[in-house]
């Protein structure tokens, strides 16, 4: 390698990008994503920002891809509230979706959804979600199934 170069990982270009345009998030969010796959321990959940307001969960394959509403529905408010409780950033959004996929292929990186995602609003997860809230959200996963 010529002197003066340095060579970078994919990780940390991608973080030093996404800092570099702008998105003061990513650290905030990178620690969501790690916490949540702790959590959850599974590798494959990726977090996303759209606007500075909504922020999306992703869990990609998995026993969760293929699982009953009422599954999926239990495991979007775990998720939900984590996010409440651990995100840095949390007062400043107004909507935490959580959505199910799978990959088109091993060799694909991209994913399709199973169906759309659960959406919370950030203040409903100030107040505590109620069992109404968990009715209405599995009814929504049958309906969009």
């Amino acid at each position: 390698m010529p002197r003066g170069v340095v060579r970078l990982g994919p990780w940390t270009l991608s973080l030093m990008l996404l800092l570099a345009t702008g998105c003061g998030d990513a650290p905030h969010l990178g620690l969501l994503q790690r916490g949540l796959r702790e959590e959850f321990h599974h590798d494959a959940i990726g977090v996303s920002l759209t606007d500075g307001l909504i922020l999306t969960v992703t869990f990609v394959d998995g026993p969760w891809a293929e699982a009953s509403c009422e599954a999926q529905a239990r495991l979007a408010f775990q998720a939900a509230e984590y996010v409440r409780d651990h995100y840095l950033d949390f007062d400043s959004l107004l909507t935490v979706s959580i959505a199910f996929g799978r990959r088109e292929s091993t060799e694909s990186s991209r994913v399709t959804s199973t169906h759309l995602p659960f959406r919370f609003a950030r203040t409903s997860l100030e107040a505590g979600l109620r069992a109404a809230d968990k009715a209405d959200a599995v009814m929504f996963c049958r309906e969009t199934t």
